[in-house]
């Protein structure tokens, strides 16, 4: 499992609840593709939601898309048994010593490292049809109404996109959190000394934007950068 977004999903089997599904799972390794066999729905009918689905994934949200554009995604091998991702932090050694004669005898530290833990949610929306809807789309010739398929992909999107920024916020497990670009506690930040962009002219802006990047150079950070513009200030 990487970075999932509705554009990586498929829905799944919306008949099947609560245990059923987790045996299934269970027999199978979890191994989502299990679930997509003997579908109540056919599958003109799955084309049609998967197509709302994407559309919706494919809205305006560009952090998410560009770092799968990068390749900066970690999969993680049979993602759904897994909870948390472990890895190791690692601090810093003491500086090299110069002498003449080598002799200086230099400090031999090593780096600590610390065990720490991501969380791996499911983020998800529920929605469901009634065998009533699926049974008058059939018999009426009407497609099945796709608009809570829809809403629901969107606002899977948005939550993914409001975590890369932001971060997971209180949602917290196995004592790791989901930080944002926001609230990273490695970020480099930078408290603007004038009046904010949507009103200032566009030297002062260009000004602010080299002094941030100064900033990141400063802290060994060399780039390449990305800039996000909210959509208000794009046409100062």
């Amino acid at each position: 499992m990487g970075l999932i977004t509705p554009g990586d999903a498929n829905v799944g089997n919306i008949n099947e609840v609560g245990g059923a599904v987790a045996a299934k799972l269970l027999r199978n390794n979890m191994d989502v593709e299990c679930l997509r066999t003997n579908e109540t729905l056919l599958h003109e009918e799955w084309l049609t939601i998967d197509k709302v689905v994407l559309e919706a994934a494919q809205l305006r949200q560009v952090g998410v898309a560009d770092l799968r554009s990068r390749g900066l995604t970690h999969t993680v091998p049979n993602g759904l048994s897994k909870t948390v991702l472990g890895y190791q932090d690692m601090s810093d050694i003491e500086d090299a010593v110069a002498s003449m004669d080598g002799l200086t005898r230099g400090e031999r530290d090593r780096p600590e490292y610390d065990l720490a833990y991501l969380p791996l949610p499911i983020i998800h929306k529920d929605f469901s049809f009634t065998a009533r809807e699926i049974a008058e789309s059939r018999n009426g010739g009407q497609p099945l109404d796709t608009t809570m398929a829809s809403m629901a992909a969107q606002k899977v999107t948005e939550k993914v996109e409001n975590w890369l920024y932001q971060g997971s916020g209180t949602f917290t497990y196995g004592g790791g959190t989901i930080y944002g670009y926001e609230d990273a506690p490695q970020r480099t930040t930078r408290s603007m000394a004038t009046a904010a962009w949507d009103t200032d002219t566009a030297a002062n802006i260009l000004t602010q934007v080299i002094a941030m990047k100064q900033d990141l150079i400063d802290d060994r950070r060399y780039g390449p950068y990305v800039l996000y513009v909210p959509t208000a200030y794009e046409t100062v």
